[in-house]
Protein backbone atom coordinates (compact mmCIF):
# COMPACT_ATOMS: atom_id res chain seq x y z
CA UNK A 1 0.00 0.00 0.00
CA UNK A 2 2.84 2.37 0.76
CA UNK A 3 3.79 2.37 -2.93
CA UNK A 4 0.40 3.66 -4.03
CA UNK A 5 0.44 6.25 -1.30
CA UNK A 6 3.64 7.56 -2.79
CA UNK A 7 1.82 8.83 -5.85
CA UNK A 8 -0.13 11.27 -3.72
CA UNK A 9 2.97 13.37 -3.13
CA UNK A 10 0.95 16.47 -2.63
CA UNK A 11 0.10 15.13 0.84
CA UNK A 12 3.73 14.77 1.85
CA UNK A 13 4.89 18.32 2.15
CA UNK A 14 4.15 18.55 5.86
CA UNK A 15 4.93 14.95 6.83
CA UNK A 16 7.49 14.77 9.66
CA UNK A 17 10.50 12.53 9.70
CA UNK A 18 10.37 8.92 10.81
CA UNK A 19 9.38 8.49 14.45
CA UNK A 20 8.59 12.15 15.01
CA UNK A 21 4.95 11.80 16.05
CA UNK A 22 2.92 9.45 18.28
CA UNK A 23 1.74 6.20 16.80
CA UNK A 24 -1.82 5.71 15.68
CA UNK A 25 -2.61 2.10 16.66
CA UNK A 26 -3.84 -0.32 14.06
CA UNK A 27 -7.59 -0.80 14.06
CA UNK A 28 -8.95 -3.26 16.58
CA UNK A 29 -12.58 -3.30 15.52
CA UNK A 30 -13.75 -6.68 14.37
CA UNK A 31 -15.32 -7.27 10.96
CA UNK A 32 -18.84 -5.94 10.70
CA UNK A 33 -17.99 -2.85 12.74
CA UNK A 34 -18.91 -4.34 16.11
CA UNK A 35 -16.65 -3.51 19.00
CA UNK A 36 -15.37 -6.15 21.37
CA UNK A 37 -13.77 -9.53 20.95
CA UNK A 38 -15.08 -12.09 18.51
CA UNK A 39 -14.10 -15.71 18.63
CA UNK A 40 -11.63 -16.27 15.82
CA UNK A 41 -12.26 -19.32 13.66
CA UNK A 42 -8.83 -20.85 12.88
CA UNK A 43 -10.23 -22.00 9.55
CA UNK A 44 -11.46 -18.51 8.69
CA UNK A 45 -9.18 -15.95 10.30
CA UNK A 46 -9.63 -13.49 7.45
CA UNK A 47 -13.39 -13.57 8.01
CA UNK A 48 -13.55 -13.60 11.79
CA UNK A 49 -10.32 -12.03 13.00
CA UNK A 50 -9.28 -8.43 13.48
CA UNK A 51 -6.06 -6.82 12.40
CA UNK A 52 -3.70 -5.25 14.88
CA UNK A 53 -0.55 -4.07 13.15
CA UNK A 54 -0.66 -4.21 9.35
CA UNK A 55 -1.76 -1.19 7.33
CA UNK A 56 -4.66 -3.01 5.73
CA UNK A 57 -5.73 -6.68 6.02
CA UNK A 58 -2.39 -8.23 5.06
CA UNK A 59 -1.88 -9.55 8.58
CA UNK A 60 -5.25 -11.35 8.57
CA UNK A 61 -4.63 -12.89 5.16
CA UNK A 62 -1.21 -14.19 6.14
CA UNK A 63 -2.52 -15.60 9.41
CA UNK A 64 -5.45 -17.14 7.55
CA UNK A 65 -3.23 -18.91 5.04
CA UNK A 66 -0.98 -20.39 7.73
CA UNK A 67 -3.88 -20.93 10.17
CA UNK A 68 -1.83 -19.25 12.91
CA UNK A 69 0.99 -21.74 12.53
CA UNK A 70 3.82 -21.18 15.00
CA UNK A 71 7.59 -20.93 14.62
CA UNK A 72 7.91 -20.22 10.91
CA UNK A 73 10.52 -18.15 9.10
CA UNK A 74 9.78 -14.93 7.20
CA UNK A 75 11.67 -12.65 4.82
CA UNK A 76 10.31 -9.10 4.92
CA UNK A 77 11.73 -7.11 1.99
CA UNK A 78 10.89 -3.44 2.40
CA UNK A 79 10.03 -4.09 6.03
CA UNK A 80 9.94 -0.41 7.16
CA UNK A 81 8.62 0.08 10.70
CA UNK A 82 9.18 -2.87 13.04
CA UNK A 83 5.58 -2.87 14.26
CA UNK A 84 3.23 -0.31 12.69
CA UNK A 85 2.00 -1.26 9.21
CA UNK A 86 4.05 -4.46 9.49
CA UNK A 87 3.00 -7.68 7.76
CA UNK A 88 5.26 -9.78 10.01
CA UNK A 89 5.08 -8.28 13.52
CA UNK A 90 2.13 -10.45 14.54
CA UNK A 91 3.89 -13.57 13.28
CA UNK A 92 6.96 -12.80 15.38
CA UNK A 93 5.39 -11.35 18.53
CA UNK A 94 2.39 -13.68 18.84
CA UNK A 95 3.35 -16.84 17.00
CA UNK A 96 7.09 -17.12 17.64
CA UNK A 97 8.29 -16.69 14.08
CA UNK A 98 11.79 -15.47 13.29
CA UNK A 99 13.20 -13.93 10.16
CA UNK A 100 15.01 -11.17 8.34
CA UNK A 101 13.80 -7.63 7.66
CA UNK A 102 15.46 -5.76 4.80
CA UNK A 103 15.11 -2.07 4.04
CA UNK A 104 17.12 0.56 2.22
CA UNK A 105 16.30 3.14 4.93
CA UNK A 106 18.85 2.66 7.75
CA UNK A 107 16.89 4.56 10.40
CA UNK A 108 14.57 1.58 10.89
CA UNK A 109 17.42 -0.42 12.43
CA UNK A 110 17.06 0.98 15.95
CA UNK A 111 13.36 0.16 16.17
CA UNK A 112 13.93 -3.34 14.88
CA UNK A 113 16.63 -3.93 17.45
CA UNK A 114 14.29 -2.87 20.23
CA UNK A 115 10.99 -4.39 19.13
CA UNK A 116 11.95 -7.41 17.02
CA UNK A 117 14.20 -9.69 19.13
CA UNK A 118 13.59 -12.69 16.88
CA UNK A 119 14.17 -10.67 13.71
CA UNK A 120 17.35 -9.43 12.11
CA UNK A 121 17.35 -6.08 10.29
CA UNK A 122 19.75 -5.48 7.41
CA UNK A 123 20.22 -2.29 5.42
CA UNK A 124 20.23 -3.17 1.72
CA UNK A 125 18.45 -2.39 -1.50
CA UNK A 126 17.02 -5.72 -2.66
CA UNK A 127 17.42 -6.10 -6.41
CA UNK A 128 18.92 -8.40 -9.07
CA UNK A 129 22.61 -7.99 -8.21
CA UNK A 130 24.81 -7.84 -5.14
CA UNK A 131 27.91 -5.93 -4.14
CA UNK A 132 27.10 -2.63 -5.84
CA UNK A 133 25.66 0.70 -4.72
CA UNK A 134 22.51 2.07 -6.30
CA UNK A 135 20.87 5.46 -6.11
CA UNK A 136 17.98 5.56 -3.68
CA UNK A 137 15.61 8.42 -2.90
CA UNK A 138 14.98 8.55 0.85
CA UNK A 139 11.77 10.48 1.48
CA UNK A 140 11.01 12.62 4.49
CA UNK A 141 8.12 10.21 5.05
CA UNK A 142 10.37 7.17 5.05
CA UNK A 143 7.91 4.42 4.00
CA UNK A 144 7.55 5.84 0.47
CA UNK A 145 11.30 6.05 -0.18
CA UNK A 146 12.02 4.48 -3.54
CA UNK A 147 14.38 3.78 -6.40
CA UNK A 148 12.05 6.09 -8.36
CA UNK A 149 12.43 9.77 -7.56
CA UNK A 150 8.81 10.61 -8.45
CA UNK A 151 7.55 8.19 -5.80
CA UNK A 152 9.67 9.70 -3.03
CA UNK A 153 7.95 13.04 -3.46
CA UNK A 154 9.34 16.58 -3.37
CA UNK A 155 10.99 16.21 0.03
CA UNK A 156 13.71 13.59 -0.18
CA UNK A 157 17.45 13.13 -0.19
CA UNK A 158 19.47 11.15 -2.70
CA UNK A 159 21.67 8.46 -1.18
CA UNK A 160 23.68 5.43 -2.24
CA UNK A 161 22.62 2.09 -0.77
CA UNK A 162 24.41 -1.29 -1.09
CA UNK A 163 22.55 -3.84 -3.20
CA UNK A 164 21.90 -7.50 -2.53
CA UNK A 165 19.89 -10.34 -4.01
CA UNK A 166 17.61 -12.46 -1.87
CA UNK A 167 19.69 -15.51 -2.78
CA UNK A 168 22.90 -13.95 -1.48
CA UNK A 169 21.21 -12.61 1.63
CA UNK A 170 19.76 -15.98 2.55
CA UNK A 171 23.00 -17.80 1.83
CA UNK A 172 25.01 -15.36 3.93
CA UNK A 173 22.65 -15.90 6.85
CA UNK A 174 22.56 -19.66 6.57
CA UNK A 175 18.84 -19.81 5.73
CA UNK A 176 17.69 -23.04 4.11
CA UNK A 177 13.91 -22.79 4.37
CA UNK A 178 11.60 -19.78 4.02
CA UNK A 179 7.91 -20.03 4.84
CA UNK A 180 6.72 -16.53 3.96
CA UNK A 181 8.04 -13.65 1.86
CA UNK A 182 6.65 -10.12 2.05
CA UNK A 183 7.79 -7.79 -0.71
CA UNK A 184 7.00 -4.06 -0.66
CA UNK A 185 10.06 -2.43 -2.21
CA UNK A 186 8.58 0.47 -4.13
CA UNK A 187 9.26 -0.51 -7.72
CA UNK A 188 12.11 -3.04 -7.33
CA UNK A 189 9.84 -6.08 -6.96
CA UNK A 190 10.34 -7.54 -10.43
CA UNK A 191 14.13 -7.19 -10.32
CA UNK A 192 14.25 -8.81 -6.89
CA UNK A 193 12.10 -11.73 -7.99
CA UNK A 194 14.19 -12.38 -11.10
CA UNK A 195 17.24 -12.96 -8.91
CA UNK A 196 15.44 -15.13 -6.35
CA UNK A 197 15.71 -18.92 -6.60
CA UNK A 198 12.14 -19.54 -5.56
CA UNK A 199 12.33 -23.25 -6.38
CA UNK A 200 15.22 -23.70 -3.97
CA UNK A 201 13.58 -21.99 -1.00
CA UNK A 202 9.97 -22.78 -1.99
CA UNK A 203 8.15 -20.32 0.27
CA UNK A 204 4.57 -21.35 0.92
CA UNK A 205 3.21 -17.84 0.59
CA UNK A 206 4.42 -14.60 -0.96
CA UNK A 207 2.74 -11.22 -0.50
CA UNK A 208 3.89 -8.88 -3.27
CA UNK A 209 2.87 -5.29 -3.90
CA UNK A 210 2.29 -5.54 -7.65
CA UNK A 211 2.53 -2.39 -9.73
CA UNK A 212 0.44 -2.14 -12.88
CA UNK A 213 3.35 -2.04 -15.38
CA UNK A 214 4.83 -5.23 -13.86
CA UNK A 215 1.69 -7.32 -13.47
CA UNK A 216 2.06 -9.57 -16.51
CA UNK A 217 5.74 -10.26 -15.92
CA UNK A 218 5.26 -10.98 -12.24
CA UNK A 219 2.43 -13.40 -12.95
CA UNK A 220 4.55 -15.05 -15.65
CA UNK A 221 7.43 -15.43 -13.20
CA UNK A 222 5.26 -17.23 -10.68
CA UNK A 223 3.56 -19.43 -13.27
CA UNK A 224 6.94 -20.47 -14.63
CA UNK A 225 7.93 -21.68 -11.18
CA UNK A 226 4.73 -23.52 -10.34
CA UNK A 227 2.93 -20.85 -8.33
CA UNK A 228 -0.48 -19.28 -8.74
CA UNK A 229 -2.18 -16.18 -7.45
CA UNK A 230 -4.71 -16.69 -4.66
CA UNK A 231 -7.46 -14.66 -6.29
CA UNK A 232 -9.86 -15.31 -3.41
CA UNK A 233 -7.77 -12.96 -1.26
CA UNK A 234 -8.19 -10.07 -3.71
CA UNK A 235 -11.44 -8.91 -2.11
CA UNK A 236 -9.62 -8.45 1.19
CA UNK A 237 -6.53 -6.75 -0.24
CA UNK A 238 -6.66 -5.01 -3.62
CA UNK A 239 -3.06 -3.73 -3.51
CA UNK A 240 -0.97 -6.79 -2.71
CA UNK A 241 -1.13 -10.06 -4.62
CA UNK A 242 -0.68 -13.39 -2.85
CA UNK A 243 1.02 -16.38 -4.45
CA UNK A 244 1.39 -20.00 -3.34
CA UNK A 245 2.57 -23.25 -4.96
CA UNK A 246 -0.14 -24.65 -7.20
CA UNK A 247 -0.17 -27.94 -5.30
CA UNK A 248 -0.51 -26.36 -1.85
CA UNK A 249 -3.51 -27.87 -0.02
CA UNK A 250 -4.61 -24.50 1.36
CA UNK A 251 -5.62 -23.30 -2.10
CA UNK A 252 -8.51 -25.73 -2.40
CA UNK A 253 -9.59 -25.08 1.20
CA UNK A 254 -9.63 -21.32 0.73
CA UNK A 255 -11.50 -21.56 -2.58
CA UNK A 256 -14.18 -23.84 -1.11
CA UNK A 257 -14.69 -21.59 1.91
CA UNK A 258 -14.96 -18.40 -0.13
CA UNK A 259 -17.36 -19.99 -2.62
CA UNK A 260 -19.58 -21.00 0.28
CA UNK A 261 -19.86 -17.49 1.69
CA UNK A 262 -23.22 -15.76 1.27
CA UNK A 263 -23.15 -13.50 -1.74
CA UNK A 264 -23.64 -9.78 -0.99
CA UNK A 265 -26.97 -8.26 -1.85
CA UNK A 266 -26.72 -6.23 -5.07
CA UNK A 267 -26.91 -2.51 -4.50
CA UNK A 268 -25.92 0.77 -6.10
CA UNK A 269 -22.65 0.48 -7.96
CA UNK A 270 -19.74 1.65 -5.84
CA UNK A 271 -16.51 3.12 -7.00
CA UNK A 272 -13.30 1.15 -6.49
CA UNK A 273 -11.56 1.99 -3.24
CA UNK A 274 -9.21 4.93 -3.53
CA UNK A 275 -5.63 4.86 -2.35
CA UNK A 276 -5.33 6.18 1.17
CA UNK A 277 -3.60 9.47 1.50
CA UNK A 278 -0.36 9.72 3.41
CA UNK A 279 -1.11 9.63 7.16
CA UNK A 280 -1.52 12.98 8.82
CA UNK A 281 1.18 14.21 11.14
CA UNK A 282 -0.63 12.79 14.15
CA UNK A 283 -0.70 9.35 12.54
CA UNK A 284 2.99 8.92 11.77
CA UNK A 285 4.09 5.92 13.84
CA UNK A 286 6.39 6.26 16.82
CA UNK A 287 8.16 2.94 17.09
CA UNK A 288 9.85 3.88 20.37
CA UNK A 289 6.61 3.22 22.25
CA UNK A 290 6.13 0.03 24.23
CA UNK A 291 4.50 -2.65 22.05
CA UNK A 292 0.94 -3.68 22.78
CA UNK A 293 0.40 -6.92 24.66
CA UNK A 294 -3.13 -7.74 23.58
CA UNK A 295 -3.13 -11.27 22.12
Amino acid sequence: MRGLVGFLIVCLCSAPALGAEPEKPAATVARGGKKGALKVDPNDIVGTGKKRFSQKDEELIIRDFFKDRRDGFYVDAGCAFPRSYSTTFYLESRLGWSGIGIDAVPSYAEGWKKLRPRGKFVNYLVTDRSGEEDTFYEADYAPISSIHERIAGPKHKTVKVPTITLNDLLEQNGVEKVDFVSMDIEGAQLAALRAFDIEKYRPELLCVEVWLPDQKEIVAYFEKHGYERIVDYAKYDWVNWYFAPKDHPRLAEIAARENARPKPTPGPSAAAPAASATPAASAIPDESATPATTP
